[in-house]
C-alpha cells in the first residue's frame, strides 16, 4: 500500500491507527481487523495468516524449551514401549 494510500484512509476512518509512532525506535501500527478486505487479502497472500502468526507467537513466549527433558523423553521412548490410552479399558 502506497504511503498516500495508507494515509488517506487513516485521515477517512477507514483504517484504525494504534500507534501513531514518531521517536527512537517507535514505529506506527494499525489494526489488521480495520483494513480494507482488499489488503487484508493481499497480506495473507505475502505473509500469512495474522491471527495464526499471533497464536504460535504467544505459545512461542510461553513454552520454552527445555533439552534435558527432551533428552530424557527421547530416550525413554525409544528404549520402552510406550502403551497409553486415554480410554480406559472395559
Amino acid at each position: 500500500m502506497k504511503y498516500i494510500t495508507l494515509y488517506q484512509n487513516v485521515r477517512r476512518g477507514n483504517i484504525e491507527s494504534i500507534n501513531r509512532g514518531g521517536g527512537e525506535g517507535n514505529v506506527a501500527l494499525y489494526s489488521y481487523s480495520s483494513l480494507p478486505e482488499k489488503y487484508k487479502k493481499r497480506w495473507v497472500e505475502r505473509h500469512g495468516e495474522p491471527e495464526k502468526q499471533m497464536r504460535e507467537e504467544m505459545i512461542r513466549n510461553i513454552v520454552k524449551k527445555d533439552e534435558k527433558a527432551e533428552r530424557f523423553l527421547r530416550s525413554t521412548v525409544t528404549t520402552r514401549t510406550v502403551s497409553w490410552s486415554p480410554f480406559p479399558r472395559m
